[in-house]
């Protein structure tokens, strides 16, 4: 009993760990896909204003 009990501890801080780095990541390929089409929004505005 006294075996068990810190490696499903161990567990549920590994499946803690993952599930906040795939938040994160996903998180992060939002972030980068908002940027680049801000960026490409940008550059179209600024060719339409001529400016680009």
């Amino acid at each position: 009993m006294t075996l068990k009990r810190p490696i499903r501890f161990l567990i549920q801080i590994l499946v803690l760990f993952i599930c906040s780095v795939t938040v994160l990541r996903i998180l992060v390929e939002i972030f980068s896909i908002i940027i680049i089409n801000l960026g490409i929004w940008t550059d179209k505005l600024l060719k339409l204003l001529g400016l680009g």
